[in-house]
């Protein structure tokens, strides 16, 4: 089973009909995609332990989420660009074999700041699934093909690591923390070598790329593309309202309703449930229904959601709903966005695929990770920390969906 259903038409172009020899199944797709952000939420239930463990402040510990954020965004500007010069399979390849480093000294590691770099070193790996994949498409799809084709992996990548908090809890509550680590190995080491035996090379055309000179220019031309840049801000800011939630979740749930470990996994799965709705929604109408109405749907989806918190929390309801339950609006609507965003900002360049799927993925995870970071050092004794952020990367990611769609319009890119 393919993740688009086969087109009847052969006269189209050959990136609209994918041949079979060489199409990746949609489980290599997805099982690329999620490892990374699966694993990285791994880590959530376990912060504080690890936090109690060597005696670090919320700020250091918040390093655990920021830092593999920030090794997602730094390796994509490079694995994004190489892929399009040396193909998609060879640096998958190496990528998971990061993966794996970066997981077993998480496991090993005696200091804070060893198991700090091992998470840096599993976003560097990580990422290069979420880059290949998305790279995946623009090779053997058309924009709206493409965004059926997105809208699956979107649910996965998004709902796996939303619901990863609530394994991960039970496993750190009777295994202890390091069995994260041990589960993020064992799962690396699985994709590491389905990879190597099954994923068959699907870019058709590498560009020549002989310097890091080359390399900059690269990432320069798909930056002059505003339309480009303004639709990889709405994915942005749409994910930075969700790490800002997954980052500052532990401290808050445990110091204002005393949660459990196990039991925060259950409230951040409420966000997952609309967002696992929307995605396959977007999967079935994507080919229908115009991007730009589905990302300002998505939007303000998104808003409501933040909107309810802001409204339930300054009422006084004291109650984890209060702050968690608005979240299946912004998984709902993160569910439109995401997908859309991306397709469109992919058809911008479409024969620069991995370098604008890199770039989008750096933009993505610095700023989410610079959000995750920040929140660290904010109080953590009520919600409205969460809440300020979130609003803060909501009330941009509207402004940057109204400027994408009156730019594109104007330039006829819808």
């Amino acid at each position: 089973m393919r993740l688009v259903a086969k087109t009847k038409k052969k006269n189209k172009k050959d990136h609209e009909q994918p041949l079979k020899s060489r199409t990746p199944t949609n489980f290599q797709l997805i099982a690329m995609s999620v490892l990374g952000p699966f694993t990285m939420h791994l880590i959530i239930p376990a912060i504080t332990p690890i936090q109690f463990e060597f005696g670090i402040d919320a700020g250091t510990a918040a390093l655990l989420i920021s830092g593999t954020l920030w090794g997602i965004a730094g390796s994509t500007l490079f694995f994004g660009a190489f892929a399009d010069r040396y193909g998609r399979r060879s640096m998958l390849i190496i990528g998971m074999g990061v993966f794996v480093l970066g997981s077993i000294m998480g496991l090993y590691g005696e200091s804070a700041s060893v198991v700090i770099l091992g998470r840096v070193i599993q976003g560097i790996g990580g990422a290069t699934g979420m880059v290949i994949s998305r790279a995946v498409v623009r090779d053997l799809y058309d924009r709206d093909k493409g965004t059926s084709v997105l809208a699956y992996l979107t649910m996965a990548v998004m709902i796996a690591p939303m619901l990863s908090p609530a394994i991960a809890g039970n496993m750190v509550e009777f295994l202890g923390w390091r069995s994260i680590f041990e589960i993020a190995a064992a799962l690396g080491i699985v994709v590491w070598f389905w990879m190597m035996m099954r994923f068959t090379e699907t870019l058709k055309e590498p560009i020549p790329m002989p310097n890091v000179w080359a390399l900059l220019q690269a990432y320069a031309s798909v930056l002059r593309e505003p339309v480009f840049v303004l639709y990889s801000l709405i994915g942005t800011f749409v994910m930075t309202s969700f790490f800002s939630m997954m980052s500052g979740a532990p401290h808050v749930a445990e110091h204002t309703w005393g949660i459990s470990r196990d039991e925060l996994g259950y409230y951040l799965g409420i966000g997952a449930t609309g967002m696992m709705i929307s995605t396959y929604v977007t999967a079935r109408i994507a080919q229908v229904y115009d991007n730009n109405k589905l990302i300002l749907a998505g939007v303000g989806l998104v808003a409501s959601g933040v909107l309810t918190s802001i409204a339930l929390v300054g009422l006084g309801v004291d109650h984890p709903l209060a702050l968690f339950g608005p979240m299946f609006f912004n998984g709902l609507g993160a569910g439109f966005v995401l997908p859309t965003s991306t397709a469109q900002a992919l058809s911008i360049t479409p024969k620069m695929a991995g370098t604008a799927s890199g770039m989008m993925t750096f933009l993505q995870f610095i700023i989410a990770g610079i959000a995750a970071q920040l929140i660290g050092y904010f109080d953590h004794s009520s919600p409205w920390s969460i809440i300020g952020f979130m609003t803060f990367a909501v009330v941009l990611a509207v402004i940057m969906a109204l400027s994408a769609v009156i730019i594109a319009r104007r330039r006829g890119l819808t």
